[in-house]
């Protein structure tokens, strides 16, 4: 099935995602900087929520077309995504029990930056001319309702920006 040309936005839409989840992370890290691990945990709570949301829209939505194409790359993000939420609940761990260090989260960073930059060349340069239409509109509409409910966590929790 054919791709429209609003597909061919459909990468940009996922860098976004990006970019706002790194924001997040960003704030977390500068909590932890100032020693304010309240912040630190307040401004986690939106983050997580919304990398595990955007994992699980890409292995609902993109994986399986993918993986029709490429099943080694498709297994390599696959187990991308499970090493990242395991960090995630350690990390989280830490933030709750007040024992996060810089060093910690430093190294999370790096790892989600080459995962990141790896589903930037790879995977949403593929899916904008390769992903159907319908795909590419599920995608926009499952974010779209998980940027909502980390809106609401953020008005729950709110941190600095």
């Amino acid at each position: 099935m054919p791709t429209s040309r609003r597909d061919r936005t459909l990468g940009r839409f996922l860098k976004q995602d990006h970019e706002r989840l790194e924001v997040r992370l960003e704030a977390v890290m500068r909590a932890i900087d100032d020693d304010d691990q309240q912040g630190a945990l307040a401004a986690w709570r939106p983050l997580e929520a919304g990398l595990l949301a955007h994992f699980a829209t890409e292995e609902k939505h993109l994986f399986p077309e993918l993986e029709k194409t490429d099943r080694v790359e498709t297994a390599h993000l696959r187990s991308d995504h499970g090493t990242i939420r395991q960090q995630l609940t350690e990390l989280g761990m830490c933030l709750e029990l007040h024992t996060a260090r810089k060093r910690t989260f430093d190294r999370f960073a790096a790892i989600l930056e080459r995962h990141a930059a790896r589903e930037d060349a790879l995977l949403y340069r593929w899916a904008e001319s390769h992903v159907p239409s319908h795909v590419g509109a599920a995608v926009r509409k499952q974010l779209a309702s998980v940027l909502g409910q980390a809106r609401a966590i953020l008005h729950e929790h709110p941190f600095r920006p």
